[in-house]
């Protein structure tokens, strides 16, 4: 396997509000980030980095050049795109056999998962990244109405090379060398792949599909209803 690459960016360092991006991305741990084209907001979920608004909400900054974003991280790119390094196994930097994961992502908020390696003895083997679908502030009220309204809740399109998943209200779909868009409607989830091929499992139905390019599977419920004996949000 060829050497692995990280990404570098010009900015100088006492310009960075982020974590530095001159580090490697490891499972479980941190990811890197690079802005592409646009304006990109983070929140990291360390008090440790909190921070003064800069963005459209609360605690978000922009995202300049490169930062290493520790998973846990929302990010808003509703309005640009970012590209994304992650560990794609728990073996250790410098191995030949490491493998990275690269995603380009857009439209969307998302929150940053992945799990950590718990056994050494299971270092080899993948370990996937999960981009959960975020809303932004009023966007499921429609569906809380008595007629629920029809158009897009929430949407994320990624470009992906490695072991991603993208988590919506029904269905959570995963690719490796695909293109494909996840979007919440108040009555369910839709995924339309675009390249390549993504299994989409259903939450409601208990089962995975696969859907190859130009075609699409829509997993139905009922999403972001008030609950039980609340009032709906004014």
């Amino acid at each position: 396997m060829a050497q692995e690459e990280f990404f570098f960016d010009r900015i100088a360092d006492s310009t960075e509000i982020l974590p530095l991006g001159n580090v490697p991305p490891v499972a479980g741990v941190r990811t890197l980030a690079r802005l592409v084209s646009g304006i990109v907001y983070v929140k990291l979920p360390s008090s440790r980095y909190r921070l003064a608004q800069a963005g459209p909400l609360a605690g978000f900054v922009a995202l300049k050049g490169i930062a290493a974003l520790p998973v846990g991280t929302i990010v808003d790119a509703r309005r640009g795109s970012l590209s994304l390094q992650t560990a794609g196994d728990g073996r250790a930097v410098g191995d030949r056999r490491r493998r990275l994961g690269n995603a380009t992502l857009a439209q969307a908020i998302f929150r940053i998962r992945q799990a950590r390696l718990r056994r050494a003895a299971l270092r080899a083997r993948a370990i996937p990244t999960t981009l959960v679908l975020a809303s932004a502030p009023e966007a499921e009220r429609p569906c809380r109405a008595l007629r629920p309204g029809k158009g897009i809740v929430r949407s994320l399109t990624a470009r992906a090379k490695g072991l991603f998943r993208v988590s919506g209200g029904a269905s959570r779909a995963q690719g490796t060398s695909a293109t494909w868009r996840t979007t919440d409607y108040c009555s369910g989830t839709v995924t339309r792949v675009t390249r390549g091929r993504v299994s989409v499992y259903d939450k409601a139905r208990r089962r995975a599909v696969t859907v190859r390019a130009g075609h699409s599977y829509r997993a139905r419920a009922r999403l972001f209803q008030a609950r039980k004996g609340r009032r709906p949000s004014p």
